[in-house]
């Protein structure tokens, strides 16, 4: 092997050496963990800040918990049942159900979408329409609600149809509320109101495609100031990356061999 190629492959190696010490591949976020009883848990979820959409924790204590988003609520999590699917426990909910459930019939309500980057879905749920007790719009409320069960939940008269029944939010009388809570499948549907609740139920994810692309990156899947899909590189948007060239000129007196090295931001964006 000559000179030239010996240099060659020795700047070819160095250049390799130099892109990975100055852009890894890896993300710091680890691609699994241990969740005692949970088992293997990846992406969506992290115990670590950051590095995914659903946060669990405790996974030691045997009372492991889940929070969907930064402000999330946090609910048991229980069991992941496959592979978008998982069962967990409201703990403010059973605390209610034990008790009297009106206290906080207002407040309970289904976890909503953490990011654009994913969406859940609380499988089964009821919805309820909860409407103050003497309303003075009660003429209205009757009316609107005459096909409708009723439950005395004071300070609430709750309305409510079988669980598969839709109920839009077009045309709800004033000092009415729209209130979504999972509900027992395997109870009549023609059951009282506390009996068909369940502080148990089932929640099913869908994270994006993009999400999943700016995860395998190194990024971050986050939401901009109007809600919308945001992956966050983080410090890679200020690396420079270098790029380099070898290569020979031949002359009629002697071979001269020359590197040209270009430095520039790869994420800039017009």
């Amino acid at each position: 092997m000559t000179l030239a190629q010996n240099l060659i492959i020795s700047f070819q190696f160095f250049i390799f050496l130099l892109l990975h010490l100055i852009y890894p591949a890896d993300s710091n976020c680890p691609k699994s963990f241990q969740c005692g009883n949970l088992g293997t848990l990846e992406f969506p979820f992290s115990n670590q800040t950051g590095c995914g959409l659903f946060m669990v924790q405790n996974c030691d204590t045997g009372n492991t918990t889940i929070q969907f988003g930064a402000d999330g609520y946090q609910y048991n999590f229980l069991a992941n049942n496959s592979t978008n699917q998982l069962l967990v426990s409201d703990p403010y909910l059973r605390t209610h159900l034990n008790t009297h459930l009106c206290l906080g019939i207002k407040n309970l309500t289904l976890p909503p979408s953490p990011s654009p980057s994913a969406t859940l879905t609380v499988l089964p749920n009821i919805t309820l329409l909860a409407c103050i007790n003497q309303s003075s719009n009660s003429v209205s409320i009757q009316n609107r609600f005459q096909n409708y069960k009723y439950a005395n939940c004071s300070p609430w008269d709750v309305y409510y149809k079988s669980p598969a029944t839709s109920v839009s939010a077009t045309g709800m009388p004033l000092d009415c509320t729209l209130v979504q809570v999972p509900i027992n499948s395997t109870r009549n549907p023609g059951s009282a109101l506390p009996d068909l609740l369940s502080h148990q139920f089932i929640i099913e994810w869908h994270v994006t495609e993009d999400c999943y692309e700016c995860h395998r990156g190194g990024g971050q899947c986050l939401s901009n100031s109007t809600n919308q899909f945001q992956c966050d590189i983080g410090e890679k948007n200020n690396r420079l990356v270098p790029i380099a060239s070898m290569g020979k000129l031949k002359t009629d007196i002697h071979d001269t061999y020359y590197v040209i090295v270009i430095t520039g931001n790869l994420f800039d964006k017009a």
